[in-house]
């Protein structure tokens, strides 16, 4: 009767083995992605090449036979003598004086802001700000939208923005309703005179 041994391996020999599994698989494929980092192995295993000795060609020597001249029997050529230096005299230079400038002193020149002058009429008034760069800013965004707009400075110092002019005040109400209908902004209408 024969006895059949189960062999089993141990935990160790099992984590032995898929360590070499998995060593054997990164070097694979390293050797596949980075070929030249394995060209060192088949350098060290090749014969090294020793230069060859580089000898001097043998020159021909002229022979009675022969009517040629070799290049080593060509003669240099002469060189010719060095030409002497011409030195000049110094001569004594003239001092250069300073030219004179004039220095005119500019005026600041202040541009005094333009004063939009007003036809006559009657404007629909959309806002009145003390800052000039808010009433430009509301003027500019209804001047996108297609409107005539205009910046009256009041007397007070504040910056109303008008659209506008109409002729008549019933011109002017039509376009306040059109503003107020379109905008859904509030305003009024404001008679303006040139005095």
């Amino acid at each position: 009767m024969t006895h059949k041994m189960n062999w089993q391996a141990s935990l160790i020999e099992q984590r032995i083995a898929w360590s070499f599994s998995f060593c054997a698989i990164i070097i694979t494929l390293i050797a596949i992605a980075q070929p030249q980092w394995f060209e060192l192995l088949s350098a060290v295993n090749s014969p090294v090449h020793q230069p060859t000795p580089v000898t001097k060609p043998v020159q021909p020597t002229r022979t009675k036979s022969m009517n040629t001249i070799t290049p080593a029997e060509i003669p240099a050529p002469k060189k010719a003598p060095p030409t002497p230096a011409v030195i000049k005299p110094i001569t004594q230079a003239t001092p250069v004086t300073p030219v004179q400038t004039k220095h005119i002193a500019k005026k600041p020149t202040t541009i005094a802001p333009k004063k939009t002058v007003l036809a006559p009429g009657f404007y629909v008034q959309l806002g009145a700000f003390d800052e000039k760069a808010r009433a430009q800013g509301l003027a500019d965004q209804l001047k996108r939208k297609g409107w005539s707009v205009k910046i009256a400075t009041k007397k007070n110092g504040m910056h109303a923005v008008w659209i506008g002019p109409k002729s008549t005040k019933t011109e002017a109400e039509t376009l306040l309703k059109t503003i107020h209908s379109k905008l859904k902004q509030k305003g009024f209408i404001v008679q303006h005179n040139n005095d």
